[in-house]
C-alpha cells in the first residue's frame, strides 16, 4: 500500500476486550430501544398479528426488555469478538490502520 505525504502506518495488535464489550453494549441498547419503541408502536396501532406472538406478548414492556436483552448480547458478543482477534492477530498480525501525522 502506497503512503501518502503525512501519513504514517500502524497495526492494531490488541483491543480491550471490556472496551469492545462496553461499546458493543451501547450499540446493543440504542438498537433494542429503536425495536423497542417500534413493537410498541406497533401494538399500539394494533398492527400486530398473530405470526408476531413473542411481541404480542411484552407489548409496551419490549421498551424495557429489548434494549436490556440487546445490550447484554452485543455486550457477550464484543467481548467474544475481541478476544477472537486478540489470539487471532498474534498469529496472523493484526489490523493494518494508516494515519495522518
Amino acid at each position: 500500500m502506497k503512503l501518502f505525504k503525512g501519513e504514517e502506518k500502524k497495526v492494531l495488535k490488541r483491543l480491550g476486550v471490556l472496551s469492545v464489550a462496553k461499546i458493543g453494549a451501547l450499540f446493543g441498547i440504542i438498537f433494542g430501544l429503536l425495536g423497542g419503541i417500534t413493537v410498541s408502536l406497533l401494538k399500539a396501532s394494533g398492527s400486530l398479528t398473530a405470526d408476531m406472538a413473542i411481541f404480542n406478548m411484552i407489548g409496551y414492556w419490549s421498551i424495557i426488555v429489548l434494549p436490556v436483552g440487546y445490550g447484554v448480547s452485543y455486550f457477550i458478543g464484543g467481548a467474544i469478538t475481541s478476544w477472537l482477534y486478540n489470539i487471532l492477530a498474534e498469529k496472523v498480525g493484526g489490523i493494518e490502520l494508516t494515519f495522518k501525522k
